[in-house]
């Protein structure tokens, strides 16, 4: 087990993590950083507000930047049929 630390970047603010969280792998963390951003758009919808440009950074226990989540690459829209892609 290893510990990351699932750190939220804003278009305007690093919010860092200062527990971290005990996971098998990096593949674990990144699945585990999905569900998050995921849970965290939820809150942002029912506020109003969804913000496709945010990003969970993922950082070793030194420190170290290891991958990233964007969350407009964990959600499909679509409208009708029709998928609407999110990143330009």
């Amino acid at each position: 087990m290893s510990l990351f630390y699932l750190n939220l970047r804003t278009t305007t603010d690093f919010i860092g993590d200062e527990d971290g969280i005990e996971l098998p792998s990096l593949a674990a963390a990144v699945a585990t950083a999905a569900v998050s951003a995921r849970d965290i758009m939820s809150e942002a919808v029912q506020d109003g507000d969804l913000q496709l440009g945010e990003t969970i950074e993922i950082h070793d226990a030194q420190g170290r930047f290891l991958s990233a989540v964007h969350f407009c690459d964990v959600l499909k829209i679509r409208l009708g049929a029709r998928e609407i892609v999110a990143r330009a």
